[in-house]
Order: structure tokens, then C-alpha cells, then sequence
């Protein structure tokens, strides 16, 4: 289930595969620095490194060498985004869990730094909501 509101958050992960995906050789393996990438998407390199860490993790794409990849998924299942979905049905399911952490990490089967990081983009949009429905009145 998609949650479009949470989907501009993640637009970066897709962005970085979708500059993978466009340089791939015959072999779908692609040579290319996360220097040169920041550079395309007008971001930092560690910024762009933080983001390939977390497709590495994710299942992704796969390090084949320092500044080698072969993308494996490509789509926003394979990005942080799956936490913050599975996080966000797990509460809706659980409310009595909504703010334990270990808890859900235990239930999810992930690391609760990764329950840490869905609950931060959670977070923002609460906040964000919230903000937006105060300039209405």
C-alpha cells in the first residue's frame, strides 16, 4: 500500500537508481562515482553516500567494487520506504506499540536503527501535517 503523501521523501533513492539504471554496461554492471552522481542530482557526495548505503541495505543494488554497482530492484520497495510503510501499518494493526521502538523492530525483523529512521520521516510529515492544518484556520 502506498502512502503518497511519504513518497517525495524518497525521491532521491529512485532518482540515484534511475541515474544507475541509465548507465549500465552489457554485463548491468555500472561504473560511476557517487561524486559524479551528487554532481547530476545537485546533492553532496555524502549525502549521495548515505543514500547508496541505505539501497546497499535495502537490497537494492549490490557493491561489486569501489565505485562499481549492478542494480538488483529498482523500485521504492527497495529504499527505506518499505520500513516507514511496514512501520505505519504495524501501529495502525498495534497502537499500543506506537512508540516502542524495540518492539517493532522485533516484530518487523530489522535493526531498530531502521525503525529509528522510518519513525523520523514519520515524524516529519506528523509535523508537516499538523503545521499545514494550523495555517487553514
Amino acid at each position: 500500500m502506498l502512502f503518497p503523501f511519504m513518497l517525495p521523501h524518497f525521491k532521491p533513492y529512485l532518482t540515484i537508481l534511475d541515474i544507475l539504471n541509465s548507465r549500465k554496461d552489457v554485463n548491468g554492471e555500472i561504473k560511476i562515482s557517487q561524486k559524479y552522481i551528487g554532481e547530476l542530482m545537485g546533492l553532496s557526495q555524502t549525502n549521495v553516500s548515505k543514500r547508496v548505503r541505505d539501497l546497499l541495505r535495502c537490497g537494492a543494488i549490490e557493491k561489486i567494487s569501489a565505485g562499481k554497482y549492478k542494480i538488483i530492484k529498482d523500485d521504492i520497495y527497495h529504499t527505506p520506504y518499505k520500513t516507514v510503510e511496514d512501520v505505519i501499518l504495524l501501529v495502525k494493526k498495534q497502537p499500543e506499540i506506537f512508540r516502542e521502538y524495540k518492539k517493532q523492530a522485533e516484530l518487523l525483523n530489522v535493526e531498530i536503527n531502521d525503525i529509528y529512521q522510518a519513525w523520523a520521516y514519520i515524524d516529519i510529515d506528523i509535523k508537516n501535517f499538523e503545521y499545514l492544518n494550523k495555517l487553514k484556520d
